[in-house]
């Protein structure tokens, strides 16, 4: 069975396709502007390392102690350009290599204010209310 190359991920979340041998990034989802603030052109090719943080550790130790069959969750701290940001994701091996994903954690949050302000006019507007 062949695997789709992951050009798209959430648009919240990014996927990387990491080479497990060397942790270099040989794919990735085409909106790393908007969630890492880097041109796909700057993670393509790049050592996960490259991204700063403790994520390409974290991705390292999880490999190392688990078979990784079923993704495992993570949160970590990127720090693309040196801007650091708290980000959840997860990693999971997949011949040839492993996948990553990982959104900003402030997202879940925003969503669920969101969600309750939406909820909140929908009750206002509610004439049985």
């Amino acid at each position: 069975a062949s695997t789709s190359p992951p050009t798209r991920s959430s648009p919240h979340g990014v996927l990387l396709a990491v080479r497990e041998a060397d942790g270099l990034v040989v794919q990735a989802s085409r909106n790393t502007q908007p969630v890492l603030a880097l041109a796909l052109a700057e993670v393509l090719d790049a050592p996960l390392a490259s991204l700063g943080g403790d994520l390409a550790d974290q991705v390292a130790r999880l490999a190392r102690g688990s078979d990784l069959v079923e993704p495992v969750a993570l949160q970590c701290v990127l720090a693309p350009q040196g801007r650091r940001r708290r980000y959840e994701g997860a990693v999971h091996r997949a011949a040839p290599g492993l996948l990553v994903i990982v959104t900003p954690i402030l997202f879940g949050v925003l969503v669920a204010l969101n969600l309750v302000q939406v909820a909140a006019f929908e009750l206002l507007l509610d004439t049985r209310w």
